[in-house]
């Protein structure tokens, strides 16, 4: 078995654009590791390859639930292990890429036996405000919190949840617990960063090439499609925009709020890449971007 690439970094900063180039070189597929791009309904906000880029390159780990289920590290390792297991018997060329570092983690060194979801407490959790919630799990479990988005309503319901049930810190519990079932395949992961002027400028162009697409519609559309806000919509770009719809901001504001938001999203991602247990190779684009294309053909090739 050759050695599986892995392509990660902080987002936009151009992972799918260079899997895409080199998956299309080497025949080979691309496995998303993005845990928006599961989600069926969230298009122009998650920046999801096109259909004329997946029809090129086949894609997985995209479009696999919908915006109002609940997808998780668990889930998304069950299914990605089937993908490269059916990769590896049918000797193809599989690319791991994207910014969901928790994901990736799972994947390559195992996940650990968290309790069951309490369905009880999920109901007590639930109807309560994102920034109170995320308030809580600071109070209780700082170092984890500092991990997640205060909007990612998921993983904070989640980590509240198993911290009420074993009272413990859930931070102590993964520092603790040895993971189990890690990839069995051999990986290298290659990791792109750009400048934070660099980043900045392609921040602000996907910004307002989302809203130019029709972010705002394609929101309105899923709040008014679902009776209850999924935990989905509560990621970076459609937050914002439920929002302007409130009247809680001016449209020009809600863009700025979205750049905001989404350097503090590549800001945690990095944070998270620091502390990664595996080795990552750092390329800075755009000046490194063919030392990273070298690299990732030896690993292809």
């Amino acid at each position: 078995m050759k050695t599986i690439l892995c392509i990660v970094g902080p987002t936009a900063s151009g992972k799918s654009e260079l899997a895409l180039r080199l998956a299309e070189e080497f025949d080979a597929e691309i496995l998303s590791c993005d845990s928006l791009l599961v989600y069926k309904d969230l298009q122009i906000g998650t920046a999801k390859p096109t259909d004329d880029e997946m029809r090129r390159v086949p894609h997985h780990g995209v479009n696999l639930v919908d915006a109002n289920e609940n997808y998780n590290a668990g889930d998304y390792v069950r299914y990605a292990r089937g993908i490269i297991d059916d990769a590896v018997a049918r000797k193809k060329k599989i690319i791991i890429v994207g910014g969901t570092g928790f994901y990736l983690k799972a994947l390559l060194c195992g996940t650990w036996d968290a309790p069951p979801t309490q369905p009880d407490l999920r109901a007590q959790f639930e109807p309560q405000d994102s920034q109170l919630l995320y308030a809580q799990l600071l109070e209780k479990d700082p170092s984890y919190a500092a991990k997640i988005q205060a909007n990612d309503r998921y993983r904070v319901i989640r980590a509240l949840e198993i911290i009420e049930v074993t009272g413990m810190r859930l931070s102590d519990q993964l520092a603790q617990k040895k993971p189990q079932n890690p990839l069995p395949y051999p990986s290298r992961i290659l990791g792109i960063r750009r400048s934070k002027p660099d980043l900045e400028k392609r921040i602000i162009a996907r910004t307002n090439d989302m809203f130019s697409r029709g972010l705002v519609n394609e929101t309105k559309t899923l709040v008014e499609r679902f009776s209850t806000s999924p935990s989905a919509l509560q990621c970076v770009g459609y937050f914002e925009v439920i929002q302007f719809l409130r009247g809680e901001m001016t449209l020009p504001e809600c863009r700025e709020r979205v750049v905001i938001s989404t350097r503090q999203l590549a800001k945690k991602q990095m944070t998270f890449f620091k502390t990664f247990p595996q080795s990552i190779d750092w390329f800075e684009l755009p000046s490194a971007e063919e030392a990273f294309l070298n690299a990732a053909r030896i690993v292809l090739g």
